[in-house]
């Protein structure tokens, strides 16, 4: 896998410019990690002890029943609880543990979330960030076919109501669950994730990382990239993004994104 350590925002840029010349579709989608280390799972994959593939889509279907019954009086909008997939999107948009796994079609979105979510401390009043962290950058037209590539298939990114995600639907059988992680459209159901140009892997029975699978099924080389920025530059890197208009309250599009972005300007610790 290319594996790339990149230092300034104009280097940044560069690199996706020249990235996404060179993919299928001129398309790229990009995933932020406050930590260089942080692999490419969903959340409902971190559970402390549930490791079973098969336990884990059990445990799916016990968060989504759980998620049905009690949201009712929280919920803001007419949300239809019949329909699997957009309570899928509306859990995880809620920070819900589900089979998804957050992507943006905007690479300084990506950007910003692995710099702001990166650990520090502070040193003789200065931070001093704890780890590198890195930017996914994921071709989905290519990573999509070669996934689906025993039925044939030769589109692009897949939307939710396509056939060939049925058996990625919440409480489909186990056995008759596809295996490894596709890229699908989900549904601009909040503010929040129209700003973020929000966009899914869902993954199936499966619990391999992507980039597992994209060693272990020898993908082309620039399918999946990863970048590195080492925790130096970081600081640097921020005050650039910010310097262009990427803020906090550009990615969160409301009083809470604005009161980060309050604190942050005045030399707060977020």
């Amino acid at each position: 896998m290319i594996e790339k350590e990149i230092k300034t925002l104009k280097a940044f840029s560069s690199e996706v410019e020249n990235r996404i010349n060179n993919s299928t579709d001129k398309l790229l989608w990009f995933r932020g990690c406050g930590n260089s280390n942080y692999k490419l799972s969903p959340t409902i994959h971190r559970h402390p002890i549930i490791k079973d593939p098969k336990s884990i889509i059990e445990l799916e279907q016990k968060i989504v029943n759980r998620f049905k019954q009690r949201s009712i009086p929280f919920l803001n909008r007419n949300l239809n609880l019949e329909n699997k997939w957009e309570v899928l999107f509306y859990m995880q948009h809620y920070g819900t543990p589900t089979r998804l796994l957050d992507w943006s079609e905007n690479p300084y979105i990506a950007l910003y979330f692995a710099v702001t979510s990166s650990s520090y401390k502070r040193v003789d009043k200065k931070i001093e960030y704890l780890n590198d962290v890195s930017i996914w950058f994921l071709d989905p037209v290519k990573w999509n076919r070669k996934i689906l590539e025993d039925v044939g298939y030769s589109e692009g990114i897949i939307s939710y109501e396509s056939k060939h995600i049925d058996s990625f639907e919440p409480f489909t059988d186990f056995n008759l669950m596809r295996e490894k992680p596709i890229a699908i459209y989900g549904t601009h159901n909040s503010g929040r994730i129209v700003a973020q140009r929000g966009v899914f892997t869902i993954f199936g029975k499966g619990i391999k990382p992507m980039e597992v699978i994209f060693d272990e099924d020898k993908f082309s080389g620039d399918t999946l990239i990863k970048i590195v920025i080492p925790k130096e530059k970081i600081q640097d890197i921020l005050d650039s993004l910010i310097s262009i208009g990427i803020t906090d309250s550009v990615v969160f599009p409301d009083l809470d994104g604005l009161s980060k972005e309050v604190k942050r300007f005045y030399k707060f610790d977020i």
